[in-house]
């Protein structure tokens, strides 16, 4: 038999969509504070009573008539029309929350509207009002809930440790901090009788000083501001740089009219912002929050809870985010990456600086560690004897003495001949948008070129010493001490010229004598035929041999004919392990595992000649120094540092 339910029963069941556990009730009520124009909030967790919650406000308050009806379902102050619902900027807005609250637990509410301390309260249990009274109020509202889950016995067996309940509940307050501005927070817990400040956040604090408050591992040197508009978004917080790395995404957070939310399409646009910049199964933080300018682009009224948010064009959505994101990451690698080298250039401690900044009359007792160098390492003596027009052309000859002195089969050098002029990015420099698929391979798009100057002040002053393992390059420049992964800087080196070419179809093909044959199952070859297309972009061109075989007919002619199978065979388990590929990580990854393919290997052995040159071709152009993976191949040293871990003066080289 159908009938209808009883109000109570309805009431119930609304709380179990919206009152998942009291961090749930102090969102709502946190909202609703935030929606009164309160500029200060004070939370209470009682652990004495069994989890009571009580929120101080010094908001609008709400008149003595209408405490009554503030907890009916579905009376709200805040929307009259369905079409309103995409241009509220109010958190709360269906009028659920306090009917929802009341129907499992006992609510006490004291509010007042104006200085003169004379409020109103209303007690609420089970749904059914027990008394309303005048009282004295400050201006605002205070709301006290206890007994939570007091006639749902079922749902209060389903809460988590008491340990876990007040975690949540915490977060819920600091998540709230983070998506609001002027907005002062306390948060206090009352455990045995006691009193304790968990945290005071003062209205005027900065975004960027809450992060770092609340995220103590997160300082303020790892943080990037990001400042982006676009004809359909703006986009402004913070994103961490590529030295911090995360194992999970939980620091991850998307705000959206001063509310927290969840969104796959977010996370995808961050992953693919920060390929080659992180290794994989490490992640960034992100502080962002959106605005939309195009009408009903996002909406929030997709989940009970307000806790998630879709977009009419995800595809716009993903791209802004990707694209503010890797473009600020860019510029900001770039600049302290220039800021380091330019210290070691400009460091120069001479005998005569020290002693007439010092007042050291001592002549003839230091050593300079460069002097010591040369006296030390008669390769230089050797290379200075050298016509020293073999190095006015360094890049051009660094490919011939590579396939000349190196005895194995390396691949070419994508270098200088294939190159276009990089474009000049400056920091705050307004941020150029291309809506194209392939649209911002910025490891090359934000590639700068270095001065001549500093090229050749590096040029005079590196030094190198040699080779560790048959791996890693070892060199000063200056009196700083550097080491590099010689197979990550030259695959960084590829990796950025491969993207350059490939963006500006400068890819030339070459024509196999006999077609190379790839064998996979039947299924994977019907996969790998659809990308047919994509293979095309980057230079492949394949078709059907038969059901279990296809035949590669052109490849770019960068790639040596030793090597085609190697990067096909890689190519097509990059698209048959990721059939859900956004394309920009595709190409992403097809140009990783190309230039890594094509790059010098650990263990093969160099001159110094040649390491020399592959050092240098490194910072002729601003290359990020990670390779396309996302790990670091260039470590320094600094002379200070050396100084200080011997504990020397750090101009005292010599005694």
């Amino acid at each position: 038999m159908i009938q209808q339910l009883p109000e109570h029963v309805i009431n119930k069941i609304a709380a179990g969509e919206v009152i998942e556990n009291p961090a749930a009730i102090l969102r709502e009520l946190l909202d609703n504070s935030i929606d009164a124009k309160s500029d200060e909030i004070e939370v209470t967790l009682d652990l004495d009573a069994d989890f009571k919650i009580v929120i101080k406000d010094n908001g609008i308050g709400i008149a003595k008539e209408q405490l009554p009806l503030a907890f009916n379902r579905y009376a709200t102050s805040k929307l009259k029309e369905i079409n309103e619902i995409y241009q509220l900027n109010y958190l709360g807005f269906r009028g659920e929350a306090l009917a929802s609250i009341a129907a499992i637990s006992k609510v006490t509410m004291d509010s007042c509207q104006d200085e003169n301390g004379e409020g109103n309260r209303i007690t609420i249990r089970g749904g059914k009002v027990e008394e309303q009274i005048s009282c004295s109020s400050m201006r605002g509202t205070k709301i006290t809930i206890s007994e939570i889950f007091y006639n749902t016995p079922v749902r209060k067996k389903f809460l988590k440790s008491m340990v876990t309940e007040q975690s949540n509940i915490k977060i819920e307050v600091i998540r709230h901090v983070l998506s609001t501005n002027n907005i002062g927070f306390r948060y206090q817990i009352k455990k045995n009788g006691k009193v304790k400040n968990e945290f005071n956040i003062a209205k005027n604090l900065s975004f960027r000083d809450k992060i770092c408050f609340f995220f103590r591992q997160i300082n303020s040197d790892y943080l990037v501001e990001i400042n982006y508009s676009s004809n359909e978004l703006d986009i402004t917080g913070y994103v961490t740089n590529h030295k911090y790395r995360a194992k999970t995404k939980r620091h991850q957070y998307l705000m959206i009219k001063n509310r927290i939310v969840k969104n796959n399409t977010f996370s995808a646009a961050l992953d693919s912002a920060y390929i080659n910049i992180l290794p994989s199964k490490t992640f960034s933080a992100s502080f962002l929050r959106i605005s939309s300018k195009i009408e009903n682009f996002i909406d929030i009224n997709i989940h009970p809870s307000k806790k998630e948010a879709k977009f009419q064009d995800n595809r716009i959505f993903y791209h802004h985010i990707h694209q503010a994101v890797k473009e600020q990451l860019y510029r900001f690698i770039y600049k302290s990456q220039s800021e380091s080298l330019q210290d070691s250039l400009e460091t120069n401690f001479s005998k005569e600086n020290y002693q007439q900044e010092n007042n050291f009359k001592s002549n003839n007792t230091r050593l300079e560690l460069n002097d010591f160098v040369q006296k030390k390492n008669p390769t230089r003596e050797l290379q200075e004897k050298k016509n020293s027009s073999y190095f006015a052309n360094a890049e051009e000859n660094m490919e011939q003495n590579l396939q000349s002195n190196l005895q194995k089969d390396f691949l070419k050098y994508p270098f200088k001949e294939n190159a276009l002029k990089a474009n000049q990015v400056k920091e705050n420099q307004p941020i150029e948008k291309n809506d194209s698929a392939f649209h911002d391979n910025l490891g090359e798009a934000n590639q700068q070129q270095v001065s001549e100057t500093i090229v050749e002040q590096i040029r005079e002053q590196i030094e190198v010493l040699g080779q560790v393992a048959k791996s890693y390059i070892v060199f000063f420049i200056n009196k700083d001490l550097f080491i590099a992964d010689q197979h990550a800087v030259h695959e960084r080196i590829n990796f950025d010229n491969l993207q350059k070419n490939f963006k500006n179809q400068k890819i030339t093909q070459q024509y196999l004598l006999t077609p190379l044959v790839i064998r996979r199952s039947k299924i994977e070859i019907e996969s790998l035929l659809e990308y047919r297309e994509l293979f095309s972009k980057i230079g492949f061109e394949i078709d059907k041999f038969s059901k279990e075989n296809i035949q590669v007919e052109r490849v770019p002619s960068f790639i040596k004919e030793n090597k085609i199978k190697f990067v096909m065979e890689a190519l097509a388990d990059i698209i048959l392990d990721n059939p859900s590929l956004e394309i920009e990580q595709f190409f992403e990854k097809t140009l990783s595992t190309i230039a890594c393919r094509m790059s010098i290997m650990s263990g093969d052995v160099l001159s110094k000649e040649e390491m020399k040159e592959l050092i240098l071709t490194l910072y002729k152009k601003d290359h990020i120094y990670n390779c396309p993976h996302g790990r670091p191949f260039v470590k320094k040293i600094s002379f200070q540092e050396m100084s200080n871990f011997f504990e020397r003066g750090a101009h005292l080289p010599g005694l």
